[in-house]
C-alpha cells in the first residue's frame, strides 16, 4: 500500500483535517484509525485527482463521497491522489491529546 498520512487540529473550530496520499495508480481502501466517539460530525471530503502521476493538470474537487457515519471510518482513495477529510471532533478533549503536539 502506498498511501501516507497526515493529520492536522484546530482545537479552536474544533476541526480535525486527515490529509491521505495515494502513492500509488491504483485506487486505495484505508480505514482512517480514529475513535468514532470523539467524532460530532463528517464535514468535507475534497481530493486533488489526476490521470495519473505525470499529470501536469490534476483536478481539486469536492466529493460527495463521504464516509457512513457508523462503524469505522473506511474510505475508497482514488490512484495518485491527495484526499482531505473535515472532521468535527464533540469538544475540549475528544481526541485526548490537547495541548501536545505529535
Amino acid at each position: 500500500m502506498c498511501v501516507r498520512s497526515f493529520a492536522s487540529h484546530d482545537p479552536q473550530t474544533r476541526r480535525l483535517y486527515v490529509y491521505l496520499v495515494n502513492k500509488s495508480e491504483e485506487a486505495e481502501r484505508v480505514r482512517v484509525g480514529l475513535v468514532r466517539s470523539a467524532l460530532a460530525s463528517i464535514v468535507e471530503r475534497w481530493e486533488l485527482v489526476g490521470r495519473g502521476p505525470l499529470d501536469t493538470e490534476p483536478v481539486w474537487r469536492r466529493s460527495e463521497k463521504l464516509p457512513s457515519r457508523e462503524g469505522p471510518l473506511e474510505l475508497l482513495l482514488p490512484g495518485t491522489s491527495i484526499t482531505v477529510i473535515e472532521l468535527e471532533v464533540k469538544g475540549a478533549g475528544a481526541l485526548g491529546n490537547e495541548g501536545h503536539d505529535r
